[in-house]
């Protein structure tokens, strides 16, 4: 018997203890114990398809040509419905109603009426919040980031380390 399956009869045990507050205890102690086995064997199962994979499927074998083949018919698109609901199996039409469709799909269509959009979105930046921002940087204030900044840490856009800014 696999230790899953005396969690589960352990939880039929529980159920029928109910009646006190130490039997409630030990039924949640023994679903935690379950939860985290059958958590594990869940575990084992995929460890173990990996493993079938990785010894049947990396060859060139049988197995292989089956699993590429399925998904390959799976996937394969044989008719597409066009606008006016006529389906077609034209491959050179399809192509055309593909490119079409995602040429449409990030076109805009222009703005109209923005103004009202922008009067619903709430301001979180206030006026001298902006002003703020839009300041200039002192040398103050870049030089107490750079000291704050691990001097090893991943290098800029320009490749160098806060520890050569720091030195130089």
């Amino acid at each position: 018997m696999t230790r899953t399956t005396e969690a589960r009869a352990g939880f039929g045990k529980a159920e029928e203890r109910a009646g006190s507050d130490g039997a409630f205890a030990c039924r949640t102690q023994d679903r935690g114990e379950g939860v985290e086995l059958h958590h594990r064997e869940e575990l084992m199962w995929k460890q173990r398809a990996r493993i079938e994979w990785l010894r049947s499927g990396d060859k060139n074998t049988r197995f292989f040509h089956l699993r590429a083949s399925m998904r390959r018919r799976k996937n394969l698109v044989v008719k597409l419905k066009k606008s006016d609901g006529q389906l077609t199996e034209d491959p050179g039409e399809m192509v055309t109603m593909v490119t079409n469709f995602y040429k449409t799909l990030y076109m805009t269509e222009g703005i109209e009426n923005m103004e009202a959009v922008l009067t619903t979105v709430p301001v979180k930046v206030s006026v001298e919040m902006n002003n703020q921002l839009l300041a200039a940087i002192k040398v103050s204030e870049a030089k107490e980031a750079l000291f704050q900044m691990f001097p090893t840490k991943a290098p800029g856009p320009d490749g160098y380390l806060a520890h050569f800014f720091r030195k130089h």
